[in-house]
């Protein structure tokens, strides 16, 4: 089975329509969205009802929650423009996200498994600036899970870390495409603008 990835559209619909461009190349068997999927300036609703519409499986992105669970006036800039083009069906279908799936033994969640707004990759100093978080930070984020493989977003940052017991985490920053069975990925990130 061949499993495509994407993450963090952020109410891109152009971009997004040039990945799905890009999965009829690849023939993906199945496609799973890591969340934050409609924040943002640009085309919230429109990206809203292609995703409804693609039926594919997604998390909740921290963005995606936070449309929901918060008053605008306490929302940042892009979640409000995004929350003023958006209709009661899209926050009914946002409100249906998952925190996280596993699928094929592989496990898929926004910024932790356990958390959306935490970052799993990367670790936030106190004075706000981000590093590449160590192997040790990355396995207590992980504690108590057993998969092999961790797919992950919220950073935006490409990235692939091997971890202890033969595990991997992946972030594909757009989009990627990967074969459990070979647990590696199979095609380049593609990034359209």
């Amino acid at each position: 089975m061949r499993i495509a990835v994407v993450a963090d559209i952020h109410g891109n619909v152009r971009a997004l329509r040039a990945v799905m461009d890009d999965l009829r190349e690849v023939a993906a068997d199945r496609v799973i969205n890591l969340g934050d999927c409609v924040s943002g300036p640009l085309e919230a609703a429109e990206t809203a009802d292609l995703l409804i519409s693609l039926a594919w499986t997604t998390v909740r992105g921290n963005h995606d929650r936070q449309l929901l669970d918060r008053p605008v006036d306490r929302m940042g800039p892009s979640d409000q423009a995004a929350f003023a083009q958006l209709k009661n069906h899209h926050k009914g279908w946002l409100s249906s996200l998952e925190e996280s799936v596993e699928f094929e033994g592989l496990l898929f969640c926004h910024g932790t498994p356990d958390n959306d707004h935490v970052y799993l990759c990367e670790t936030v100093e106190p004075d706000g600036r981000a590093r590449l978080a160590t192997r040790a930070e990355i396995v207590r984020r992980l504690a108590g899970v057993q998969v092999p493989i961790v797919l992950c977003g919220h950073s935006h940052m490409v990235r692939c870390i091997g971890l202890d017991h033969e595990r991997l985490v992946v972030n594909p920053g757009l989009s990627i495409v990967i074969e459990p069975r070979l647990g590696l990925p199979v095609c380049a990130n593609k990034r359209s603008d």
